[in-house]
C-alpha cells in the first residue's frame, strides 16, 4: 500500500517510501532488502566486506535497524572477524552482533555490557538519531569466497569505466582517417 520511488541524489541511492501529499503519524515499519555486487575488498591474506549500511544523511530517527551478513555454508565462522559501529561520523558507537548459523546479525546496542544480553534482548535497539550511521565490517582468511578471475575483473573495469573509451575510440578513428586519406602522397617530393 506504500508509494515507493527510487533514484539517485549526489551519487547516493535514494528510496522514498510513502505519499508526499500525506502526513503519517505513529510508528511505521519498513523492511528494505537489497543485494550488492562488487562490495568485497581482496588483499593478500584477507577478504573484507565494509558496508555503510545506514549512512548519516537521515532527517528522521530510525528506531529499528538490523544488518545481516550471510556467509557461504562452508565458512568456518570462528575465523570470521566481525565489527560494527554506530553513531555520528567519526564515532565508534556501540552495537551488538550475534551468530545465527552462517549469518552475522548486528544491531545498535542498548545494554552497556553485551554479555548481559539474552537472545531476546539483543533485539531491543536504541534510536539512530538524524545524522547517525550504522556500519559493519566482516573479514576472513582468503579462500572462503571465490575471488574474481582476471577476465571478470577486466569485464567489470570496462563496465565501470566505458565512458573513458569514447575519447580513445574517437582518437583511433581520427588516426585511421588521417592515415588512410589525410597524409601527403608519397614520392612527389617538395613542390617549389
Amino acid at each position: 500500500p506504500y508509494v515507493i520511488e527510487t533514484g539517485e541524489k549526489s551519487g547516493d541511492k535514494r528510496i522514498k517510501i510513502g505519499d508526499p501529499d500525506k502526513t503519517i503519524y505513529g510508528s511505521h515499519h519498513y523492511q528494505i532488502s537489497y543485494t550488492v555486487e562488487k562490495a568485497l575488498l581482496f588483499d593478500d591474506n584477507l577478504d573484507t566486506l565494509y558496508w555503510n549500511a545506514i549512512g548519516g544523511d537521515w532527517e528522521v530517527p530510525i528506531n529499528f535497524a538490523e544488518v545481516r551478513v550471510h556467509m557461504p555454508e562452508s565458512t568456518d565462522m570462528e575465523k570470521v572477524n566481525f565489527v560494527c559501529h554506530s553513531g555520528y561520523k567519526g564515532e565508534e558507537g556501540k552495537c551488538v552482533y550475534k551468530k545465527e548459523g552462517n549469518t552475522m546479525v548486528s544491531s545498535v546496542m542498548t545494554a552497556e555490557d553485551p554479555s548481559t544480553l539474552t537472545p531476546r534482548s539483543a533485539y531491543s535497539y536504541t534510536v539512530l538519531y538524524p545524522g547517525m550511521g550504522f556500519s559493519v565490517q566482516a573479514s576472513w582468511p582468503k579462500g572462503f569466497i571465490e575471488r574474481p578471475s582476471l577476465l571478470l575483473k577486466i569485464k567489470l573495469f570496462v563496465e565501470d569505466n566505458w565512458p573513458f573509451a569514447i575519447p580513445l575510440a574517437v582518437g583511433g578513428i581520427l588516426f585511421f582517417l588521417w592515415y588512410a586519406k589525410g597524409r601527403d602522397p608519397m614520392g612527389r617530393g617538395t613542390i617549389i
